[in-house]
């Protein structure tokens, strides 16, 4: 596996060229700082490889963090995107602060920390949580939640996840779908309806990432994983969203015909909006063989490469075995070798 390169603090670093890009890394501080178009740690290049690890089976996940990063580590990964750590139907106001569920957090975060694996802490479940309550997650005030996330001390490490190094990256919530009305009914047969605009969509964005701004100002973020813009009556403001100041990075998830959008994307961020981007999430379901999405697998590799990604997560990393499921694992060998093989 990959290790970090650590440089003393202090120390003067030169400029550098990193893939063709010029970069003025910051070596005084331990958190990942943006170096042109790519990531720097302690002043040296930094590039995110990793996964999404979710409760998924008992075998590795929020419930077991060991079983998690020892998968990580078989698979040369150098961080995990945790993500999905919070329960989707529980209350806003409750689940979402749960201290039990926040314990293992913790301890998902000290086990990576001890293995040298990084954290991108993704904030969707809250997301998820507000609108299986009927409540619009666009127009709802994230203030209390962030403050809270960006607030909470670990209670394995003593360290505030504001303060927290160990954490590279914080994204709050992507994939939203196109701008509309949503109609749908809750498990207890109460209807719901949520509709938001173009300009609601794009000012929670701005909100939520200067409400994180002003609590933390060590971690870079990003609005989450952007998809379905290929479809350009989507609603979604890509361009201001990740425009915005607070933003630091842009990120977007490569299902379907994202994958060929990609270059749009990743050229307006680099040569417009002057920033990084990294490819937030993309996968394959097992029931196209493990050869062929091996094969697959390597082809998003190469198209993140082509465009210039700063930072990779494939969803997922666990030990699934069935037709429907996106686990990679060592029962998924070819898959996994895939992985392996473009570890940077």
């Amino acid at each position: 596996m990959k290790r970090h390169t650590w440089i003393a603090a202090g120390l003067v670093v030169t400029l550098t060229l990193v893939a063709g890009c010029q970069i003025n890394p910051k070596p005084g501080t331990p958190f990942m700082t943006v170096c042109g178009s790519r990531f720097c740690l302690f002043g040296a290049p930094f590039y995110p490889y990793g996964a999404t690890i979710y409760q998924s089976t008992p075998q590795a996940g929020i419930d077991n963090p060991t079983g998690a990063v020892a998968l990580a580590q078989s698979q040369h990964l150098n961080t995990i995107r945790l993500a999905n750590f919070l329960p989707h139907d529980g209350s806003p106001a409750s689940a979402a602060y749960a201290p039990m569920t926040w314990a293992k957090v913790d301890t998902f975060i000290a086990d990576a920390q001890g293995a040298n694996i990084r954290i991108l802490l993704d904030l969707s479940d809250y997301k998820a949580e507000l609108w299986n309550a009927c409540t619009n997650p666009y127009t709802a005030s994230w203030t209390k939640f962030l403050t809270f996330v960006a607030d909470r001390v670990n209670t394995v490490t003593g360290v505030t996840y504001a303060s927290d190094p160990e954490i590279v990256l914080v994204t709050f919530t992507g994939e939203p779908l196109p701008v509309g009305s949503y109609s749908f009914s809750r498990s207890s047969g109460k209807a719901c309806t949520i509709s938001y605009s173009t300009s609601q969509l794009t000012q929670f964005y701005a909100g939520v990432e200067a409400t994180w701004k002003s609590l933390d100002q060590n971690h870079l973020i990003a609005a989450g994983g952007l998809s379905k813009v290929d479809n350009p009556n989507s609603g979604i403001d890509w361009q201001s969203i990740f425009g915005n100041k607070n933003n630091d990075v842009c990120a977007w998830k490569t299902y379907g015909n994202m994958y060929s959008w990609l270059p749009t994307g990743a050229q307006y961020c680099l040569n417009q909006l002057h920033k990084p981007w990294f490819n937030d999430e993309w996968g394959y379901t097992q029931n196209t063989g493990d050869s062929v999405r091996a094969a697959l697998f390597d082809s998003q590799f190469t198209n993140n490469a082509a465009n210039g990604a700063a930072g990779n997560f494939y969803w997922n990393a666990n030990y699934l075995t069935n037709p429907t499921t996106y686990d990679v694992s060592p029962a998924t060998p070819l898959t996994q070798a895939a992985v392996v093989n473009n570890a940077p």
